[in-house]
C-alpha cells in the first residue's frame, strides 16, 4: 500500500512579513544620511583645498613629538587665517634657526574659545612640540564666539562640549549641534556646504550679506582689556607647560585702530610670563598691503613674514 502526502501536508507557511510605512521612511532617511555623510567625507573633503590642507595640517599636528637627546626641536604655529594668509610658511621655515622644524594647523574663523579647547584636544591627542606659537589680533583674543559646528569636528572633545556651550551661551539646539557635529563630518560641514552652493547660484550674495550685519560691536580700551587677556592668555600658557611646551604669542597687524589692541596684549603677555612677537602694526604697514579689514596682501604678507622670522628666531629656546 502506497502511502501518500498532499502537498498541503508538506507546504510550510511562512508568516507574511509587513513593513509599516513609517519604517520605510525611517530607512529611506538614514540611507539619504548615510549619502551625504560619505559624499562630506569622499567627495567634499577630498576636493576642498581648505579641507584637505586642514586635514593634512591636523594629522602632522598631532604627531608632533620631542625629541629628547636631539638637537631637533618642533614649533607648532596655530590660529585663524592671519596664519593660513598673513604668514608665507615656507618663508617662516627657511628664517628660523636650522635647529626648528615648524609646522602649522589653522582653521579659518576662530578665536579663543576655539583655541582653548583646540589646544586640550591637541596634546590630549599626543602632539608634543616643544613651543606653540599663536596667531591672534587682538580682537581674537577678546571675543567669545566659536566657529561652532566645524569646531566641534576638528577643535573640540566631547566631554568638553557643555562646558563649551555654557561658555558660548548656547541653546539647547545649538548645543545638539554641536554633539551631531562631533561625530558627523556632514553635520559639521553642511553650513561651508551651503554657502559654497549659494555663492555659485548667487556671486553677488557675500556683498549682500553686509547689509545685514549687526552694529558696530562695543569699544574696549587697552587699560580695559588687560585684565582679560592677562586671564586668557595665562589659561593658554597653563596648557601648554603641562606638557613641558613653550608659549609665544604672535600678534599680526590689522587696519582697525580700535581691534589691534597691541599695547594691551604686550602689557598681559609680561603679566602671565609669555614672550611676544610684535614687529609691525598697521600703522608701519603700506596701506597697499592690506588685501582687506584684516588681511594682507602675499606682498604684505611676505614682508610681515620676514620680519616675524627675525623676532621669532631671537625668542625660541
Amino acid at each position: 500500500m502506497h502511502s501518500s502526502t498532499s502537498s498541503s501536508e508538506l507546504s510550510v507557511r511562512f508568516p507574511r512579513l509587513t513593513v509599516s510605512p513609517a519604517v520605510i521612511l525611517l530607512l529611506a532617511i538614514a540611507a539619504l544620511l548615510l549619502g551625504f555623510e560619505v559624499a562630506a567625507r569622499r567627495v567634499v573633503e577630498s576636493r576642498s583645498k581648505v579641507q584637505s590642507t586642514l586635514n593634512r595640517e591636523y594629522a602632522e599636528a598631532i604627531q608632533i613629538r620631542q625629541s629628547p637627546g636631539s638637537n631637533l626641536k618642533q614649533l607648532l604655529v596655530i590660529g585663524n587665517s592671519l596664519v593660513g594668509h598673513g604668514i608665507d610658511f615656507e618663508e617662516l621655515k627657511r628664517g628660523l634657526p636650522q635647529q626648528w622644524q615648524a609646522h602649522r594647523f589653522w582653521v579659518y574663523n576662530t578665536g579663543y574659545t576655539d583655541w582653548y579647547f583646540g589646544l586640550r584636544r591637541l596634546f590630549s591627542e599626543g602632539s608634543r612640540p616643544n613651543t606653540v606659537a599663536v596667531v591672534f589680533a587682538g580682537l581674537h583674543w577678546y571675543t567669545n564666539g566659536i566657529r561652532g559646528d566645524y569646531s566641534s569636528q576638528y577643535l573640540f572633545q566631547t566631554p568638553d562640549l557643555l562646558q563649551i556651550a555654557a561658555e558660548a551661551h548656547l541653546g539647547r539646539t545649538e548645543t545638539a549641534n554641536l554633539f551631531f557635529a562631533r561625530y558627523s563630518k556632514f553635520y559639521a560641514l553642511r553650513a561651508d556646504i551651503r554657502k559654497v552652493f549659494l555663492n555659485s547660484l548667487l556671486p553677488d550674495l557675500p556683498g549682500m550679506a553686509t547689509l545685514f550685519k549687526p552694529g558696530v560691536p562695543r569699544l574696549f580700551t587697552d587699560e580695559e582689556l588687560v585684565p582679560l587677556l592677562t586671564r586668557r592668555i595665562g589659561a593658554y600658557r597653563r596648557i601648554v607647560e603641562a606638557y613641558r611646551c613653550n608659549l609665544i604669542l604672535i600678534v599680526p597687524p590689522i587696519p582697525p585702530p580700535n581691534e589691534e589692541h597691541q599695547q594691551a596684549i604686550r602689557i598681559a603677555a609680561r603679566n602671565a610670563g609669555v614672550q611676544v612677537v610684535m614687529p609691525m602694526s598697521r600703522s608701519s604697514v603700506p596701506a597697499g598691503d592690506f588685501l582687506d579689514d584684516i588681511h594682507l596682501t602675499p606682498a604684505g604678507a611676505s614682508l610681515y613674514t620676514a620680519k616675524v622670522a627675525k623676532e621669532l628666531s631671537a625668542v625660541l629656546r
